[in-house]
């Protein structure tokens, strides 16, 4: 790639790994990064093995759009990106705009809210993700089969909620 060609987007979140090596410091020593985070050693995701992997996959396909700033926002006001400040997954704006929250914009059926602490299928995160029916299935678009992989660790993550 060269300086001329636009560079892909990467958070801090997603090139932060503890093995093979950490990619941070080896971007950030070779001047690649035209923001360097403060601690260019990494930002893990909080929470246990699962949690972090399921909020791992929520921040890097979901959470382009679902942010702040993302076009999902005005629809939704649900957060799916971690920042490097989300420490705590309890307060994190993953888990304070999703875990217990009603709908807002999609009509799930039976399904009321974004995310129900310890069921996954009355959860229209699972539902949506488990769907390729348009206007229902997430994401939206160039997807078309489901991601079992991540349909299983964010389900299971929901599972581990306290109701």
């Amino acid at each position: 790639m060269t300086r001329d060609t636009p560079s892909p987007i990467f958070s801090a979140i997603q090139l932060s790994r503890t093995v093979n090596p950490p990619a941070l410091p080896e971007l950030a020593a070779m001047g690649l990064l035209s923001h360097p985070p403060a601690n260019a050693g990494g930002h893990p995701l909080p929470g246990d093995a699962l949690t972090s992997k399921a909020l791992g996959y929520l921040h890097a396909n979901c959470g382009h759009c679902h942010n702040k700033s993302g076009t999902a926002w005005p629809d939704t006001q649900m957060v799916l990106r971690m920042t490097i400040a989300d420490t705590d997954v309890a307060t994190s704006g993953v888990y304070a705009t999703n875990v217990g929250q009603p709908l807002q914009y999609w009509r799930g059926g039976e399904i009321t809210l974004r995310v129900a602490p310890g069921a996954p299928d009355s959860s229209a995160l699972i539902a949506r993700m488990a769907s390729r029916v348009a206007k229902v299935q997430m994401p939206p678009l160039a997807t078309e089969l489901v991601d079992p992989t991540g349909l299983t660790d964010v389900g299971a993550w929901i599972s581990t909620l306290v109701p």
